[in-house]
This record gives C-alpha cells, structure tokens and sequence, in this order.
C-alpha cells in the first residue's frame, strides 16, 4: 500500500474495511454483530465522494456517519467492500457479491467465476436477469446457492456507489440463504437485514472464527483448521461466551493449540 503506483483512492478504499474492524474490536470492544451493523464507516474527503457525503476534509481516514439516504450498514455496504466484491462491468451482477457472503462469512467456497462478461440491462430487473442466465443445469450446480445471498446488494454499482437503477423491481433485494449452508433457508429483503441475520447465526460466527484461526497461522487453506477440529471448537466457545465480543475472539485464537502447538 505504500507504493506511488497504487491509486490513492484504491488505497483509501483498500483501508476502509479494516479500519472499521479495527475501531469496533479494540476501540468500543464490540461483536460480531456491530461489525456488521455499524451505522457509521472510515472515510476521507477522496472517499467521502463516493459516498456523496459533505463536509469531510482531509487525507486523514475518519469515522463518519453513513448517508441516511442510502440502505448502507455495517462491514458488508462499505464501499471499499463493495469496489472489491463486484463484476468487471457494471453494474454488477449479484452473484459477484454473494461470494463475501458464501466465501467468508459462512465459510462455504464456490467457484469464482467472471463471466458473465457483459453488463446486466438495466432497463430491466437485474436481480431476473441473474436467475435468467444462469438458468442452465451447468450453470445451477453453483448458482443455486450463490445468486441469492448477492441480491441483497443490487443498488450499488461495482464502484460501490448508491445507484439503483430504472429496471429496478419491488423484489429486487429479497434473497435468501440457501438450505445447504443455513437450515431453514432464513430470507431476507436488502442489505440490513442481511446483515443482521448474519450477525445472529452461529453459522457465520464460527466461520469468522475460522477465519481467524487460518489468519493467525498463516495455513491459507480450510483444510488445516479442519484437521484441528479442537482449536476452532475451543476458539469459537471462548468467542460464544464472551458475548460475541471480537476482542475475546482474538485473545483466544491466540491462545489456541492450533497457534501454540510445537
């Protein structure tokens, strides 16, 4: 990130997540869940552009009120988040954005593709469209669980702004959580209440745990963590106990046998 070649912008966006993250784990010591319900992200006057928000100045990343206008909340509305999970078109098809809900919050991967490579019509319903072109047997092997987390997310471009588009229909956003990685396939409608089923479920709580847990020891693969079963039962009854609290969380993924083992 301290390369001149990286865009200043890029590089603000880049640091978005991570300073949020930052601020509700070691400065208000909050959970999970605020994680990804914070009315509030980190932006500068560069970003703050993006937003459409006024009256930010500076270079300096700054906690700062999301636009009440807008259906943004928490880690997953973030525009850096959204900039990083989206098509190489825009606006961007769902299913790109279902990925940080099936990849790193439920710890399910699916395969990542880039096609379809052509922008969705935006005179029409996008969130159809996606049902539509990926309505094939060879495509439904892994749409039918990544389509609809992502539909939560149709109204932001792929640059992560607010910019619902005229094809819009009243079901755009409605979704689900498919059977296979949450019993009772829970539904949602827009990105609040997607956040906020995933910040209850103990399905996206361990996974985020997990996460932690392959972070700190640097193993890069779901594999190991998997063959230390003990360490993330351990980590994620810590983190259950404490409330949630993301502090606890990392105190003791940093205390686990899979961390501290010879």
């Amino acid at each position: 990130l301290s390369s001149e070649s990286i865009d200043p912008l890029e590089r603000d966006l880049y640091l978005e997540g991570p300073l949020l993250g930052a601020h509700i784990t070691l400065d208000v010591k909050g959970t999970f869940e605020d994680l990804l319900t914070a009315p509030y992200t980190f932006m500068n006057e560069r970003t703050a552009l993006r937003y459409g928000v006024e009256n930010v100045r500076g270079t300096e990343m700054q906690k700062v009120a999301y636009p009440l206008a807008e259906p943004r909340i928490g880690l997953l509305t973030g525009a850096g988040v959204l900039s990083f999970f989206s098509s190489l078109v825009n606006p961007s098809w769902p299913a790109k954005r279902s990925w940080l809900i099936t990849d790193l919050l439920l710890c399910r991967p699916i395969v990542q593709s880039f096609l379809p490579s052509v922008a969705p019509d935006v005179s029409r319903s996008i969130r159809q469209q996606m049902i539509d072109v990926t309505d094939s047997a060879s495509c439904m092997g892994c749409h039918r669980i990544l389509n609809s987390p992502g539909f939560a997310m149709i109204g932001f471009d792929s640059f992560g702004r607010w910019h619902p588009e005229p094809g819009r229909a009243p079901n755009e956003t409605e979704g689900s959580i498919p059977e296979d990685i949450i019993a009772g396939a829970p539904t949602f409608t827009g990105p609040a209440q997607l956040a906020n089923l995933l910040g209850s479920r103990d399905e996206a709580r361990r996974c985020f745990a997990q996460q932690w847990l392959e972070y700190a020891g640097a193993r890069g693969n779901r594999v190991e963590v998997d063959q230390q079963p003990a360490s993330l039962d351990a980590a994620f009854a810590a983190f259950a106990h404490s409330g949630f609290r993301l502090l606890d969380l990392i105190v003791a993924v940093a205390t686990s046998n899979q961390l501290l083992r010879p």
